[in-house]
């Protein structure tokens, strides 16, 4: 039910409605009986009043493609600041992924930053959303600083059940960075032998080993075993690279090195056609976020703490769009008065740590 069409909420015109909205809601969409998006979705207040942006505020004109935008980076590195502050303190939080997509808004064109959500994603078992970000990121800069993209997307992916997208993703970032890469040459051995790819298995498990990785013991048992299931003429093949590693690891650097020259975003088709085909799974991580349902108010059955804890979130959360819009007094008014009214709060900390980094900045 709507309460207020035109509602002035700190300066702007909201709808305001009798609506239950919960924390993670926040820039979803608000819909009408019929389907149809009226508004985005912002905040709501301690007496269960729900505000959301009306749909008619968003300008098409006014949007463009991410990479374009021009950044404030600024901003991005506080709420950088602020997220790996918070996780040093309490670990992969949602406050914590908050400031980091909060980041990600200021600077919206950075890969890295894509890549960083994604992680955090995969950290927290979010692993639709992961292969998003980190697809998001590998779209933008299929050629990263290491390899830690591409091993972050296949383990994610590997968690969706889809190991030939994983193993390819994995051989990409392989093919790019074949020095110091231990880890990963161990962890597509595991993979490939589990796939009954023999022959790859034991080349990646004696990879592994050659760069040294910490896992001797397991990747010689894979070598064994996928010695034992390959053929005379696989083991020929085998035996003609094991004997110079060193050679056949330089001609896959300079082969990258190559194709790094020559403008290639990938190597291989099958990781091309991965990165530029999983929309799907982008969606599905859309499709995750919780619907709003719009009529008559509900009895909530969320205890006080509870509701403190969503108030106090959300509260931070209206400060930090005022600081976006520019508005600092107004945020700082908002984080003051969140720290006055529940001092004690564990969640009020994140108040205080904002207020600071805004003062000193």
């Amino acid at each position: 039910e709507v309460r207020s069409p035109n509602k002035d909420y700190f300066g702007l015109p909201y709808l305001e409605m009798d609506i239950s909205i919960y924390h993670g809601n926040s820039g979803g969409p608000l819909c009408n009986d019929k389907g149809e998006v009226v508004g985005v979705v912002s905040s709501m207040t301690q007496d269960g009043r729900g505000f959301a942006v009306p749909i008619a505020a968003m300008r098409p004109e006014k949007f463009g493609p991410l990479k374009d935008r021009n950044p404030n980076r600024e901003m991005s590195s506080l709420h950088l600041e602020f997220a790996e502050q918070l996780m040093k303190a309490s670990g992969p939080t949602d406050q914590v992924m908050m400031n980091y997509e909060s980041a990600l808004l200021w600077d919206s064109g950075n890969s890295s930053l894509y890549s960083k959500v994604g992680e955090m994603n995969l950290l927290t078992g979010r692993h639709p959303s992961a292969v998003a970000y980190l697809i998001r990121s590998l779209q933008m800069q299929p050629w990263p600083e290491k390899a830690e993209t591409y091993r972050s997307l296949g383990i994610a992916l590997l968690h969706l059940k889809k190991t030939p997208e994983a193993i390819s993703i994995w051989k990409e970032g392989l093919d790019k960075y074949p020095l110091d890469n231990a880890q990963l040459w161990g962890e597509i051995a595991g993979v490939l032998e589990r796939d009954r790819r023999y022959s790859e298995a034991a080349l990646s498990a004696r990879l592994a080993l050659k760069t040294f990785t910490g896992r001797a013991s397991e990747m010689n048992d894979i070598y064994k075993r996928s010695l034992t299931n390959l053929s005379p003429a696989e083991r020929g093949s085998l035996q003609s690279i094991e004997s110079d590693l060193d050679n056949h690891l330089g001609r896959l650097r300079a082969a990258a090195d190559q194709a790094r020259r020559d403008g290639k975003s990938f190597m291989n088709a099958d990781a091309e056609k991965v990165v530029a085909t999983m929309t799907g799974v982008q969606k599905e991580s859309v499709s995750n976020l919780g619907r709003i349902e719009v009529g008559k108010p509900k009895t909530l059955k969320i205890s006080d703490e509870e509701l403190d804890i969503r108030f106090i979130r959300g509260r931070i959360e209206v400060a930090k769009e005022h600081l976006r819009n520019g508005h600092q007094e107004q945020a700082v008014e908002i984080l003051e008065d969140v720290i006055k009214s529940y001092p004690a709060h564990p969640e009020t900390d994140a108040a205080r740590l904002c207020l600071r980094i805004i003062r000193r900045n």
